[in-house]
């Protein structure tokens, strides 16, 4: 059984055991919000971002905040697949996001 967020023990047997696991490229848009006010004076040239929950297609039920880049705002809708990606900050910060992969036809 996945769990997720990542904690000291499992909550349904308290055992400390866990494994890693990686997680394919590709999720689902569970919800979404579209920001229009930026939250600090830095975000003003970014609005409006989407903001996505996303369902690891290969994880059912593990699911992760991500920023919506490189996709029209009007693509941005429950059930739409999106590619995702990880860019690294520094040696230690990596931060995920993910783009709306086209539909076919």
């Amino acid at each position: 059984m996945d769990r997720h967020p990542p904690l000291p023990i499992c909550p349904w047997c308290q055992s400390p055991d866990f494994t890693w696991r990686s997680f394919g490229e590709e999720g689902t848009i569970f919800t979404y919000t579209i920001a229009h006010h930026p939250f600090a004076d830095y975000m003003r040239a970014v609005v409006p971002y989407a903001l996505a929950v996303v369902e690891f297609d290969d994880a059912p039920g593990v699911r992760m905040v991500l920023l919506v880049v490189d996709s029209d705002l009007e693509d941005v809708q429950i059930g739409r697949s999106v590619q995702i990606a990880w860019d690294d900050i520094d040696a230690a910060t990596t931060v995920p996001r993910a783009s709306i992969i086209p539909r076919k036809g």
